[in-house]
């Protein structure tokens, strides 16, 4: 077991290179890129115009000098993203106890580090605890606490540990299952403001979503997430472009402009900002 100061990032890529090289170049200004190790999994071509996409995206990983120590790792072929996450992730927690997860079209404030790493210690102790997320949604109401936990786990900007990690299921027959049976449809579905059990059973056929199983999987063991209330992510990958993701409104908020230690917090879900959250998917979705 390899023992690091701080977690090791992985950045997971297929064919995307111009989101790519702006999902890197935000990683590099990060405060603490320069003490971390990065990890990039690139999934296999599918044709010659991802293979020529592939090897700029390689190009960018030669040229970048921000890391302390840095490695790719190419799929042989074309596994998809599902794959290639699970796989990825997986490998690299044979080797460190946590690990931090960006898809590459994420743009990370420059405290993203900061915040992933202090969260990741602070709780690692903490068995009810499911990971780190840097994601919030542009809330239009402003709130005291900087910092809050939600039931369940997310997919944009997030760490976690092995000992979480161990309890995913990709399963979504059984998850759904024990959803239906312990009649938990509303509560997964945020109070039935977002159908979240309609992409678990969609899930069943397609089997194409790791994040969705993530969510349900931390949620049927009632674990928690960290957030926090104003963004250190934003997405650029809304434009259709990626696997899963044919979202074409605003979910982006402004960046935390000054950094907040991680201040003790009851271990339960905040209703407040939850109920907020309802109304923006209500609003939105």
């Amino acid at each position: 077991m390899k023992k690091n100061k701080l977690a090791p990032i992985i950045i997971f890529t297929y064919n995307r290179d111009k989101h790519f090289e702006i999902t890197l170049k935000s990683l590099s200004k990060n405060y603490l890129s320069k003490e971390s190790e990065l990890y990039i999994f690139c999934d296999g071509p599918k044709n010659l115009s991802d293979k020529k996409n592939i090897s700029r995206i390689y190009n960018l990983y030669l040229l970048n000098k921000s890391f302390k120590r840095k490695k790719i790792i190419f799929r042989k072929k074309n596994i998809g993203l599902k794959k290639n996450i699970t796989q990825g992730v997986s490998q690299i927690l044979k080797d460190y106890d946590s690990v931090i997860v960006l898809e590459d079209d994420m743009i990370s404030s420059k405290y993203f580090l900061t915040y992933m790493n202090e969260g990741l210690k602070k709780f690692k102790n903490y068995s009810k605890v499911a990971s780190i997320h840097a994601y919030m949604y542009p809330l239009k109401k402003k709130f005291k606490d900087k910092y809050f936990f939600l039931k369940g786990a997310d997919c944009w900007g997030w760490g976690t540990w092995k000992r979480s990690w161990k309890k995913l299921s990709l399963n979504s027959k059984k998850l759904s299952i024990k959803i239906e049976k312990n009649n938990l449809i509303e509560e997964f579905n945020y109070n039935n403001s977002y159908n979240y059990f309609k992409m678990l059973k969609k899930n069943i056929k397609t089997n194409r979503s790791w994040a969705i199983c993530w969510y349900a999987s931390m949620f049927l063991q009632n674990m928690y997430t960290l957030n926090p209330t104003t963004s250190l992510i934003k997405n650029i990958g809304l434009d259709g472009s990626g696997t899963n993701c044919k979202i074409d409104y605003q979910m982006n908020s402004k960046f935390l402009n000054k950094y907040h230690k991680i201040a003790n917090i009851d271990l339960k879900e905040n209703n407040q900002i939850k109920d907020e959250i309802k109304i923006f998917f209500k609003d939105n979705l």
